[in-house]
């Protein structure tokens, strides 16, 4: 009766997470017309308002404070990779930046992710891609709507809600103070049915996406709130102040045991921080960090607080290498918990990033670990230690293919046992020219522990894609 309680209060709960995503989004484009505005009234003979004289005196190798700074993957409990201040868009049609369709062929050997009745299925699937950006150097809004259309051996499915809001400002208070505010939306039905690949290389900025990769079955809506101040007070150093709120709901769409669907639930974390960095040349950096961030699961009950400081390090090694490293304590609070009784007081451990990339030619390669208490696709209030890595190859104009693999492991919390997932897979694509792309991917996903006995799927995809631009520029 309890489970079918929370289940009718969803609807609200998105209703009004989803609701706050809008009003949020609409705030920050009116803040960057006015942004525009102010800056298209400024005479093309004003002095530059950013001028002062440190600036004529900075050093040679030291580059100048950008007017939309990057957000850092250094700064804990900030905005992932995938999330920065950054806009860069490859692709323009007036204001439909990308747009794509693609069609495949799909066989699932356990498409309910079960451990006792594994259920194959195959589909005809098709897939329309569609992203609308706006806005100008001081930020933007993007939106990506995701509709499909499946036909499988059990039924027809069509889904039209699937889409993602991406608001994003940021703006020059004055020499010294820049405002950055960002808020993502995501409504993802029944995510099972296209599996992306679990890290992505963005060759324009060098930066790593992650995706929730943990096979669930479940309709997944996320909302990201961050906001930061940063404050340039000298030549080499500057001090961030941030805060950030994440709400995720996850609803289990297969019908699996009670004893499974502990994986589903909401999840509510919210906090802040400061940061400090100190930049040694225009590819160095070195700082510090602390954030506090405090997690709800599932109502009043389940609260945990998280207290963490790192030390960040960040450096290009030559052109084609990049470096991230950053640690340190870290300590979680327990409050009332109803999953585990056996977990309370408090729990001292540690958080890491360590990241390398490595460019070539036409290839690419990626290593990745992260220790942290982040949203890894389920519901939990535990840490994580997750592995990545990626290679990428394009063999001329023609072809192209990547290999990938990530494992994950949680601690102890929500759940009596560590959880441990991993996911292998790979894609070849054929390049018939700049718009057609045919391509066929294979990934092979496991799941064990906790509530969870030991699950394996494998999903394979064979299929054609259409789209506006080059396929190579466009980041799946």
């Amino acid at each position: 009766m309890q489970a079918q309680s929370i289940l009718e209060k969803r609807p609200q709960a998105l209703y009004r997470a989803g609701r706050f995503g809008i009003l949020l989004a609409v705030l920050l484009l009116l803040f960057v017309w006015t942004a525009s505005a102010q800056q298209d009234s400024t005479p093309t003979n004003a002095p530059d308002s950013s001028a002062n004289s440190s600036d004529s005196t900075q050093d040679a190798g030291q580059e100048p404070v950008p007017d939309h700074p990057e957000t850092s993957t250094l700064l804990q409990g900030g905005v992932s990779a995938d999330q920065s201040g950054n806009r860069i868009v490859a692709l323009r049609w007036g204001h439909l930046s990308a747009i794509s369709v693609e069609s495949f062929y799909a066989y699932d050997t356990n498409y309910k992710f079960s451990a006792t009745n594994p259920q194959p299925s195959s589909e005809f699937a098709t897939r329309l891609i569609a992203e609308y950006s706006i806005g100008s150097e001081h930020g933007g809004l993007d939106l990506q709507y995701r509709p499909y259309f499946v036909i499988s051996d059990n039924n027809i499915q069509a889904n039209f809600l699937g889409s993602l809001l991406d608001a994003h400002a940021f703006r020059r208070l004055s020499s010294k103070w820049t405002l950055n505010l960002h808020d993502l939306t995501e409504y993802a039905p029944d995510q099972s049915l296209f599996i992306n690949p679990t890290i992505s290389l963005n060759g324009s900025s060098g930066e790593i996406s992650q995706q929730a990769f943990v096979a669930n079955s479940g309709t997944q809506f996320r909302e990201v709130g961050f906001v930061s101040l940063g404050y340039h007070f000298a030549l080499h150093d500057t001090i961030t102040f941030h805060g950030q709120i994440t709400y995720v709901d996850l609803i289990n769409n297969t019908n699996q045991p009670q004893s499974e669907n502990t994986l589903y639930g909401t999840e509510t974390t919210g906090g802040g921080g400061v940061t400090y960095t100190h930049s040694l040349g225009p590819n160095h950096e070195i700082g510090v960090s602390y954030n506090y961030d405090r997690q709800i699961l599932g109502g009043p009950v389940g609260q945990s607080q998280y207290q963490t400081i790192q030390v960040n390090y960040r450096q290009k090694i030559r052109p084609t290498v990049l470096l991230q490293l950053s640690g340190g304590p870290s300590w979680r609070t327990e409050g009332n918990n109803s999953f585990n009784n056996n977990i309370t007081g408090s729990h001292t451990t540690y958080v890491a990033l360590a990241q390398i990339i490595k460019t070539f030619h036409q290839a690419s390669l990626a290593l990745l670990y992260t220790r942290n208490y982040d949203y890894i696709g389920i519901i939990t209030n535990s840490y994580h230690d997750r592995y990545d890595a990626l290679y990428a190859h394009n063999f001329g104009r023609t072809w192209g293919f990547a290999l990938g693999a990530s494992y994950i492991q949680t601690h102890a919390g929500t759940f009596s046992q560590p959880l441990n997932g991993r996911t292998l897979w790979g894609r070849v694509s054929y390049y018939l020219s700049p718009q057609w792309t045919l391509f066929a991917s294979y990934e092979n996903s496991a799941l064990a522990g906790g509530p969870q006995p030991y699950s394996s799927r494998n999903f394979i995809m064979v299929g054609a894609k259409w789209s506006y631009g080059d396929q190579r520029n466009i980041l799946r």
